[in-house]
């Protein structure tokens, strides 16, 4: 199983430029299952709430149905916490991801963040900006 960070999912589901159809191809070929978090949800829908987008919202609601929705528990906070402390450049809510997807038991993060891939390669995977 793979975790998606927002940023994936925003260039799948939004981006109608390269780093869409880069992100749209790269999940297309990926068999296994995709997870996400109620982070991802939070982070996804600020824009279409912001702009009244119902189109936006709803695809963004498709793309949620389709993966696989893992918990934000408090073992997941505390994992967070251990990996920021011992990366201090770490954000809080790349942290909240990362640990999300240890915790699940995921294979990998997928960003779209070279920084977040930077801070936790090789587990952190840049699979856009880096293609």
């Amino acid at each position: 199983m793979i975790y998606l960070d927002s940023s994936v999912v925003i260039y799948a589901v939004q981006e109608p430029f390269p780093q869409g159809d880069i992100t749209r191809g790269i999940l297309s070929e990926t068999s296994g299952p995709l997870a996400i978090s109620p982070l991802v949800v939070l982070e996804c829908l600020v824009h279409p709430f912001r702009h009244g987008d119902i189109a936006l919202e709803e695809s963004f609601r498709q793309f949620f149905a389709s993966s696989m929705m893992v918990p934000l528990t408090a073992e997941v906070y505390e994992r967070a916490a251990r990996l920021r402390a011992a990366r201090p450049a770490l954000r809080t809510p790349d942290a909240l991801h990362w640990a999300t997807a240890l915790v699940a038991g995921c294979t990998a993060v997928w960003t779209g963040d070279a920084g977040f891939a930077r801070l936790g390669a090789p587990y952190v995977r840049d699979v856009i900006t880096s293609v």
